[in-house]
């Protein structure tokens, strides 16, 4: 574009403009299922509308979301949402991504009345919703994700990404991330160099026998919970937490309940050490990701708060 255009003219023509109750970019992308959502800092938003030929537009939070092989821009005002890609392009992919289609406030009447936390725990993280995200991503993902904090998955990922994967903006140097293929032309050694440690050795074998066709993870997908539950098990290095992430994450089955630290740590302290899973059948996964947020925000607050009384 050679001139300033009005924001909301070419929003009109270029972009796909969604309302969404329940819906939070942010806390999304710290809920801990996926590593490829960026927020821009101001410089690169401006950046941003700049390349574009928009006026400013500052009242919205930007990010890029990469997936499979597709990349989006996308900004967030509350519950107004701006996709910058075409219809046919959300139509086809980023709505069922985000699960866009199905209300989330549904989950918000099945908590049990007298479960203050849990009530506490969606009304701090209500904006999270359960992606529907490639199993083959969410499996290396989760098998990366052991012992490793958000920050440190994220890097790890993009730096398979980089190694491996497709290059799929060439002027800002985006990559999807590897397919198996890509991913198995990679040495034990290569992966090693990558800062994966112990976990190098599972990618390497995961990314052998997916490539291979003896991991058929594809065809996974028709599986009933138990049968995909054991499949995931098969995959070396693969463990009870590892398996029930990329089932939620991977499957879309929401009725998986992966445990962790951080919701061992709410169980032990509100639910006598189980949390009622029973309750919540088929869509226990939902729930576990409104406490998992909320732990993890509560307690880093708590901690902020905590250093800065200090230093006074």
């Amino acid at each position: 574009m050679s001139e300033n255009v009005n924001v909301s003219e070419y929003i009109e023509s270029k972009c796909v403009h969604v309302e969404a109750e329940c819906f939070d970019l942010e806390q999304i992308m710290e809920s801990g299922q996926c590593f490829r959502i960026y927020k821009l800092s101001l410089q690169e938003q401006e950046k941003l509308c700049k390349s574009k030929g928009l006026e400013k537009c500052e009242s919205m939070a930007w990010y890029r979301v990469m997936a499979a092989d597709k990349k989006v821009f996308v900004c967030q005002n509350g519950v107004h949402l701006i996709f910058f890609c075409s219809k046919e392009e959300y139509k086809q992919f980023w709505c069922h991504y985000f699960d866009l289609d199905f209300d989330y406030r549904s989950y918000e009447k099945a908590i049990d009345a007298d479960d203050n936390y849990l009530k506490s725990a969606f009304a701090y993280g209500k904006g999270i919703r359960i992606l529907n995200q490639d199993p083959w991503e969410m499996l290396i993902t989760f098998i990366i994700s052991q012992r490793k904090n958000i920050p440190a998955i994220r890097q790890a990922v993009e730096s398979l990404s980089t190694t491996c994967g497709t290059c799929i903006d060439k002027e800002n140097e985006f990559f999807a991330f590897p397919t198996p293929t890509q991913l198995a032309g990679l040495s034990l050694s290569d992966l090693q160099d990558l800062s994966l440690g112990y976990r190098a050795k599972y990618v390497y074998e995961a990314a052998q026998k997916v490539a291979s066709g003896e991991l058929d993870i594809k065809k996974w997908a028709m599986l009933g919970d138990d049968d995909l539950h054991k499949a995931l098990l098969s995959c070396y290095g693969v463990g009870e937490k590892v398996a029930n992430c990329v089932a939620l994450f991977g499957y879309h089955r929401i009725g998986a309940f992966p445990v962790d630290v951080w919701i061992d740590r709410i169980q032990k302290t509100y639910y006598n050490g189980s949390f009622p899973v029973e309750k919540y059948e088929g869509f226990a996964g939902v729930m576990q990701q409104y406490m998992f947020y909320y732990e993890r925000k509560t307690a880093a607050d708590h901690s902020k708060k905590a250093r800065k009384q200090s230093e006074k």
